[in-house]
């Protein structure tokens, strides 16, 4: 079974989105969105964008290549008579490896720790008919809705609200020693892990990870009636997304839990809206189709290398550019960013194959010879 390009390009085309959404807290703007750097005055008008277009989409448009991707391989194993379920949880933990490095050494915004256990349930999940795996994801999908509600009606003690971490640690970012930043990101890290929690995040990636699967098993076909109302429910629930203030899932409030409805329809509506017009965009071969093919299969690589560029630039053990960016200029240094990455990508696809974050998912794993679909 040979590798199909328009996945990979669509993951190509998701590293995009994704430094756009992760530079905003890697500049500072995500938490300090100050009026005094707004130099272009745009950034109301981006920050809006961001939350219509940006937001939840491109890591939901990757949840379901995620879950594309693994049932491919697990079919792939099956057909070859291998232990397709020993791959898989082999992979899962690989990649929860690399996701602890990069959230306790790195990032604490870290993405892969997330999907390798949301995962977990995803091999037995995809073992069942059809339909009843749909159904589940429907409702993995629509539970952080039923978990607000839940949190909204039985916490009715003081809570802390919690958005991004500890507001004293942030200096620790801006100039701060590497211990100090190592300390900060550990705090940002458990803040996050709770509101991964609260908001119901990890069934929302299963979710999405077996809607993926069961789109690219069994490629469905949408009429035209039907793309349009998709396009006409995503965009009116991003919009929505985006005229509603960030409000966070703890503490419990009405606001919050109306943000997390809208968002359980917005993210995999938004996401798969992308797909289906990234699928077009890609459909014929083209060097933008290579292009962006080959970043997709460098995409554990480049979403790693992303965090130690913006390390790099922004935070004060590099060159300590943290809160000088507004949402415009942050958005433009992110576009650039994607863009040397998709660029190199033919090139350093030509010169070694892989790059060293799908090395070493692939050592970890156990697999010594590339595989078709990694």
């Amino acid at each position: 079974m040979s590798r199909i390009p328009q996945l990979d390009a669509l993951r190509g085309f998701a590293l995009c989105g994704i430094v756009l959404a992760n530079i905003q807290w890697f500049c500072g703007y995500a938490v300090d969105p100050s009026p005094a750097k707004d130099v272009w005055g745009l950034d109301y008008a981006v920050s809006f964008a961001l939350h219509v277009f940006v937001d939840g989409k491109f890591y939901g448009l990757f949840s379901l290549l995620f879950g594309a991707s693994f049932a491919l391989m697990i079919d792939r194993e099956r057909a070859r008579g291998a232990d397709a379920g020993g791959l898989a949880r082999r992979r899962i933990a690989s990649l929860g490896v690399l996701g602890v490095l990069h959230a306790t050494l790195l990032w604490f915004g870290d993405i892969l720790s997330l999907y390798a256990v949301a995962a977990l349930p995803l091999w037995w999940i995809l073992r069942a008919r059809p339909r009843h795996a749909a159904v589940t994801a429907i409702a993995l999908l629509a539970s952080p809705a039923l978990l607000g509600l839940v949190l909204a009606a039985c916490v009715d003690v003081p809570v802390p609200a919690l958005i991004h971490g500890p507001r004293e640690a942030l200096p620790a970012f801006a100039a701060g020693s590497a211990g100090a930043l190592l300390d900060a990101n550990a705090d940002f890290l458990a803040q996050r892990w709770v509101l991964a929690l609260a908001s119901g995040r990890l069934p929302r990636l299963l979710g999405s990870f077996v809607l993926g699967a069961l789109l690219i098993r069994h490629r469905p076909t949408f009429s035209r009636r039907g793309w349009v109302g998709l396009v006409s429910v995503a965009v009116s629930c991003n919009v929505a997304l985006g005229l509603l203030p960030g409000a966070p899932p703890l503490p419990p409030s009405t606001l919050g839990v109306a943000r997390i409805a809208v968002e359980c329809v917005a993210i995999p509506t938004g996401a798969l809206v992308y797909a289906g017009l990234g699928g077009r965009l890609f459909a014929r071969p083209s060097r933008w189709t290579s292009a962006f093919a080959a970043a997709g299969r460098l995409s554990l690589t480049h979403y790693l290398a992303q965090s130690l560029m913006m390390a790099g630039i922004f935070y004060g053990v590099g060159l300590g550019h943290w809160g000088r960016l507004g949402a415009a200029e942050s958005v433009a240094a992110g576009l650039g960013i994607a863009c040397v990455q998709v660029g190199i990508s033919p090139w350093i696809r030509a010169r070694w194959g892989v790059g060293p974050g799908e090395r070493a998912l692939r050592w970890l794993s156990g697999r010594r010879r590339p595989s078709p679909l990694a």
